[in-house]
C-alpha cells in the first residue's frame, strides 16, 4: 500500500513539473517576443499562409490558442483587420496549440537534465537580459520533460495494476472520457497541457484505447 502512494505522488509530482515547466517556457517566450507579437499578429495577414505560421508561431509563445484567438478577435472588432484575414491566424492557433504534445511525441525526455542544465547556467551566470531569458525558456523545456520522466515509472506500473485497468476501461464510455477532458482542462486551465500529459500517459506505457483518447482530448 506504501508503494501505490508513492507511485501516486510520484506520477502527481511529474505532471506538477510538466505544468510548471510549461508555464516557465511560455512566459520565457513572450518576454523574449514582447510587444512585438501584437505588432506581428497585426502583420500578419498580407496573406492566408503567412497568417497560418504566425498563429502557429503566436500559440506556441504564449501556449494558449485561446489567447492569440481573443487577441485576434480584438483586431476584428477594432478595425484592425477583416473577418477572412483573421480566419489564417485561427487555424495556425489550432495547429500550435498542439505543439507541446508534439515534443512529447519525439521521445527527448532522456536529455532533460541537459536542458536543465543549459538553461540554469544561461540564466544564473550570464548578465545580459536576452541571454537570461533564452536561459529561462530552456530551463521550463527541461523542467516539462523533467516531470515526464518523474511519472513514467509509476505509470508503468500502474499500467500492469488491475485496479488502473478497471478505472481505464470506465473512461471507454464517450460521455465520461468527455467529461474528464472537460474537467482536467478546466482544472489546469490549458488544452495544451492535457495533450501532452495524456500523450506521455500512453508512452509510458498506459493502455489508453485510441477512443477514450480521442473523446479526452475532443472536449479538452
Amino acid at each position: 500500500m506504501g508503494e501505490i502512494f508513492q507511485n501516486i505522488f510520484l506520477v502527481a509530482g511529474g505532471i506538477g513539473l510538466f505544468l510548471f515547466g510549461m508555464n516557465m517556457m511560455s512566459n520565457g517566450l513572450q518576454i523574449i517576443a514582447g510587444d512585438r507579437l501584437q505588432g506581428i499578429l497585426k502583420r500578419a495577414t498580407s496573406t492566408r499562409f503567412l497568417a497560418i505560421f504566425v498563429g502557429i508561431i503566436a500559440t506556441i509563445a504564449m501556449n494558449s490558442s485561446t489567447a492569440v484567438t481573443v487577441m485576434t478577435v480584438s483586431f476584428v472588432n477594432s478595425g484592425l483587420m477583416n473577418l477572412s484575414q483573421s480566419i489564417g491566424i485561427i487555424m495556425g492557433a489550432n495547429v500550435g496549440t498542439t505543439f507541446s504534445a508534439q515534443l512529447v511525441a519525439f521521445r527527448i525526455d532522456a536529455y532533460a537534465p541537459v536542458f536543465i542544465f543549459i538553461g540554469m547556467v544561461m540564466y544564473l551566470f550570464f548578465k545580459k537580459r536576452k541571454v537570461k531569458n533564452i536561459g529561462h525558456t530552456i530551463l521550463g523545456f527541461g523542467i516539462l520533460f523533467f516531470g515526464i520522466t518523474v511519472m513514467g515509472g509509476p505509470l508503468r506500473e500502474f499500467a500492469n495494476h488491475p485496479s488502473f485497468s478497471a478505472i481505464l476501461t470506465t473512461f471507454e464510455n464517450p460521455i465520461l472520457a468527455l467529461l474528464a477532458g472537460f474537467a482536467f482542462t478546466a482544472i489546469v486551465q490549458s488544452s495544451t497541457a492535457t495533450t501532452g500529459i495524456l500523450v506521455g500517459m500512453y508512452l509510458s506505457g498506459v493502455p489508453i484505447p485510441f477512443q477514450t483518447g480521442a473523446f479526452i482530448l475532443l472536449r479538452n
